[in-house]
């Protein structure tokens, strides 16, 4: 399951700079209108497109640079690891168990919730263990 946590994004933003944002901001400044932005506080697990969260990315690392802009001391590398940060308070990944039930025993610590980056590791070192990550509806059958 992915969740749009824009809620710890707007909070880690006025931590960081001491100022208020509020969501006609944010509406305003992303070009995302405030009902769907209402929704995603309110339900972070709805559907959310990727223009949408791609828009809200944009505007918070604009909002930081702009608000916070001892973090942009560090060149175009930093930009980039600025964009992860913001991406990976932003979007949330949990897994679930019901579908996953194979791939959770094979790695348990993903029982809790993780950033993208971490998800994507995980991933890619499953694939390269040769163990298929679902079994099949013929796995459990025995051949006769």
């Amino acid at each position: 399951m992915i969740k749009i946590e824009l809620n710890g994004l707007i909070s880690w933003l006025e931590e960081e700079s001491g100022t208020r944002l509020t969501i006609g901001e944010i509406a305003d400044g992303a070009g995302v209108h405030r009902n769907i932005l209402s929704r995603i506080l309110n339900k972070p697990d709805a559907n959310t497109s990727t223009e949408h969260i791609d828009k809200i990315a944009q505007f918070f690392f604009y909002e930081f640079q702009n608000r916070v802009p001892q973090m942009f001391d560090g060149g175009e590398l930093a930009d980039e690891m600025i964009m992860e940060q913001i991406l990976n308070h932003l979007v949330q990944v949990f897994p679930e168990k019901k579908h996953h039930a194979e791939f959770l025993e094979a790695n348990p610590r993903l029982k809790k919730a993780m950033d993208v980056g971490a998800l994507w590791e995980v991933y890619t070192n499953f694939q390269k263990s040769n163990v298929p990550m679902f079994a099949s509806k013929q796995d459990g059958k025995k051949k006769s």
